[in-house]
């Protein structure tokens, strides 16, 4: 929309407003229950959570791994700030279990 104002104030403005970027058609978000009525509903829930995690990270990393070498530095960084990602995802999880209350 900047972009068709024209001149350079309008292309800095659609650079800043995000105009230039494509954006996934839907956005999906988990929310905690703020209550469980029991330590089993509580763990089903985010141990999928959990599931779903390693399931959007794990094949990349797998795919990473697949075409680097051995010992090749380059990739190995890349996979381990892949595997330090997930692992935070899922640390934050637990960390939500744990404090999750239950009825």
């Amino acid at each position: 929309m900047h972009a068709l104002a024209g001149g350079l104030g309008g292309l800095a403005g659609a650079a800043f407003s995000g105009d230039g970027f494509r954006y996934p058609p839907a956005l999906h978000v988990a929310l905690p229950p703020q209550h469980f009525p029991s330590a089993d509903a509580r763990d089903r829930f985010y141990t999928a959570r959990a599931d779903e995690t390693r399931a959007y990270f794990d094949p990349d990393i797998r795919g990473q791994r697949s075409v680097c070498g051995a010992g090749e530095f380059g990739c190995e960084q890349v996979i381990s700030a892949m595997e330090a990602a997930r692992d935070g995802e899922l640390a934050q999880l637990e960390a939500l279990r744990t404090a999750a209350v239950i009825d």
